[in-house]
């Protein structure tokens, strides 16, 4: 199976996943079953399945069916049924951020933009293209804290990021940049997790960066430290009574320490 032939739709988006069920049962299955955990299989002699585990429903053909006119016209035939409900995303190119980031930013890591209006909370500004013309199809957004102090928050204030990663997720491209030297990072996005900014905890203090370091082994927890901030993000929300055990450790290790926490 190639990475174009597999199908990933964001479970919160159907309207009725009934639909999408008897639709692949009266078209296409011979067989068809659903058990203990959501996997749900039917057959067109090589196999497709489909399995709905961890919040995404995944369509994925086995064998050499994927070459077949059969597996294609199954797809153009789901496609259409998903046009009925329109919140609902489809993906078919895992590698569309390379694209993207090629055609997009012509395959250079450095690109330059300046900052638009801003509000109260956020900055958006805009991307410039060789020739220095605005790019107002793509706006790129983030919150003023997660600015770097240096910035001068002003209407076409010229600055230059790095791009260090592109993603995609439910439709919406998250862009990670950072300056040229490589030691900030600002995240130009809103991100759908739980991240937690926590202030003066210094890098020289070597038992407390022991107690981080001993209590961010958890999966599903990424950190990050630069200049004296540590950002925290939960990416499972699961492992958020983990965070709060933290967030105790290192209030009791420090009475004054303070902390913020921001939802995005």
């Amino acid at each position: 199976m190639t990475k174009s032939d597999l199908l990933l739709i964001s479970e919160e988006f159907f309207v009725d996943e009934r639909k999408i069920i008897s639709f692949l049962k009266q078209s296409y299955s011979k067989t068809f079953n659903i058990d203990k955990k959501r996997i749900i299989s039917f057959d067109f002699k090589d196999g497709v399945v489909l399995v709905n585990r961890d919040n995404r429903i995944a369509i994925n053909c086995i064998g050499s069916f994927q070459r077949t006119k059969k597996w294609k016209n199954f797809l153009n035939n789901f496609r259409d049924l998903l046009k009925e409900h329109k919140r609902v995303l489809l993906k078919t190119n895992l590698c569309i951020k390379n694209k993207y980031m090629s055609d997009i930013f012509n395959g250079k890591k450095i690109v330059t933009g300046f900052f638009d209006s801003t509000d109260e909370k956020r900055c958006f500004f805009y991307l410039k293209n060789s020739i220095g013309e605005r790019q107002k199809n793509i706006i790129l957004y983030c919150k003023k804290e997660n600015m770097f102090e240096t910035d001068i928050l002003e209407k076409d204030n010229n600055f230059v990021l790095k791009i260090k990663n592109i993603r995609l997720k439910k439709g919406v491209y998250y862009i990670s940049c950072s300056r040229n030297n490589d030691k900030d990072i600002i995240d130009l996005d809103f991100k759908n997790n739980l991240e937690f900014i926590i202030d003066k905890i210094f890098n020289d203090d070597k038992e407390i960066k022991q107690i981080l370091l001993k209590s961010f082994k958890i999966r599903g927890i990424k950190i990050q430290n630069f200049k004296g901030v540590v950002n925290v993000e939960c990416i499972d929300m699961t492992y958020l009574k983990h965070i709060r055990k933290i967030f105790f450790i290192l209030e009791n290790y420090k009475k004054n320490l303070e902390i913020k926490i921001y939802w995005r």
